[in-house]
């Protein structure tokens, strides 16, 4: 049966919606060990968590997207370009739930470059997942609901943890700046989002690729995307 409404459509508006409303006690924890140094398990815990939560969301994922595509992908160029940007994202993760659990860099060095070294390992492996998914047995619909669940909340948990809490100094300046620079900084953030945002929502971009063919998809698809654009810098601009 046909989908009413694709994938990466209901996760860009899922998105958005924790951008608007979902946020902010997890802000005020990631702030708290991002910019006071403070230490907070559960955090470090949380983060740990979909860091491997992702991994297993897209072995599961993207086999049952192959298995429903009717033509091979041809996005290898391209999705280099997004993991690169995906390993950004989760060593800059890793280093945060490392903090966040109450070690120290300097002071625990052995235990800093292993969590690093496991982060490259991840990211291998995420790009083999991506890079060599076969098409699977279709599965039922629960085993990739859950795997949608597992990406999304690593989505909003990288958001909040390297975006926003990285860009919310931001804010202050932008609100300050006069009307024309203010403006030019607004389309400079925006870019960087998109760069930020594609790179968490990896497995929608192929599925995306894929299956999104006709006007009416490619309308709601933008529509979306503009709506999670607009609800991932509104801290900048509220």
């Amino acid at each position: 049966m046909k989908q009413i409404i694709s994938h990466g459509t209901v996760f860009n508006l899922a998105f958005a919606f924790y951008a608007l409303v979902g946020q902010a006690i997890l802000l005020v924890s990631v702030k708290s060990v991002f910019f006071n140094e403070q230490s907070n398990i559960f955090l470090g815990i949380l983060i740990f968590a979909v860091l491997i939560a992702e991994v297993l969301g897209l072995a599961w994922k993207l086999p049952q997207v192959y298995a429903r595509a009717t033509k091979k992908s041809e996005e290898a160029s391209w999705v280099m370009i997004v993991w690169f940007a995906h390993m950004i994202v989760g060593m800059i993760l890793s280093m945060l739930a490392f903090q966040a659990v109450g070690l120290d860099h300097d002071l625990n060095q052995t235990a800093f470059i292993i969590i690093m070294l496991l982060s490259v390992v991840r990211e291998l492996v995420i790009l083999v997942i991506v890079s060599s998914s076969e098409p699977a047995k279709i599965e039922k619909p629960p085993k990739e609901l859950a795997a949608d669940i597992m990406l999304l909340v690593f989505a909003c948990v990288a958001y909040t943890a390297v975006w926003e809490a990285m860009s919310s100094d931001l804010a202050g300046l932008y609100r300050q700046n006069p009307a024309g620079e203010a403006t030019v900084s607004l389309i400079i953030m925006t870019i960087l989002f998109v760069m930020f945002f594609f790179p968490t929502r990896l497995s929608y971009l192929i599925e995306d690729w894929l299956f999104i063919k006709t006007k009416r998809d490619k309308f709601w698809w933008y529509v979306s995307l503009v709506l999670a654009v607009l609800a991932g810098i509104s801290p900048m601009i509220i």
